[in-house]
């Protein structure tokens, strides 16, 4: 078991790797959540990649939801929708509103693209060690930080040079 603090969100945990059920499941739950109602949301990144059998093998699964701009329902689907996947589940769901969603597919390395978002919280504290940190993020509510984005990211490009082509995203809500 490691200890994991995300914001607000404190446990022990085992660390699952994700696989479809436990996506599935997930995303059952998450949908029933009324405020995944005004938003579209999508599945993207490696766990994508390892369905289309692209991929081997992903530590987390990436979520996101574009559209309203209500910051509670923003926080709400963001902190919920993380705590349901480690809670439950013992999976991160990786979860981050894009103010516009760069298909990852259509971008081109030497092309950039500016995105403000909104992420659960601004680090990642395993054991008592920060892991992941956004030291640009700013925090609007409690449990939510704003972050300018830039894409293709530096993992992005590096793929993208080796010749990848990301999949397009899957909506999973409509």
């Amino acid at each position: 078991m490691r200890k994991l603090k995300y914001g607000n969100i404190e446990l022990d945990i085992k660390w699952n790797w994700p696989n479809e059920e436990v996506f599935e499941n997930w995303k059952k739950d998450f949908l029933n959540l009324e405020e995944s109602k005004d938003f579209d949301i999508y599945l993207t990144g490696g766990f994508l990649e390892k369905m289309n059998g692209r991929r081997n093998y992903t530590p987390d699964i990436d979520i996101i939801i574009v559209g309203d701009g209500d910051l509670e329902k923003i926080e709400t689907l963001i902190y919920e929708g993380t705590k349901i996947g480690l809670e439950k589940y013992q999976v991160f769901f990786d979860i981050f509103w894009f103010e516009s969603f760069p298909l990852y597919s259509q971008l081109k390395k030497d092309e950039i693209v500016k995105i403000n978002g909104y992420l659960l919280a601004n680090k990642w504290i395993v054991d008592g060690v920060v892991k992941k940190e956004y030291k640009a993020a700013t925090q609007v509510r409690e449990n939510l930080w704003s972050l300018e984005m830039t894409f293709p990211s530096y993992k992005q490009k590096k793929l993208m040079e080796d010749g990848f082509v990301y999949s397009e995203p899957i909506l999973i809500n409509k």
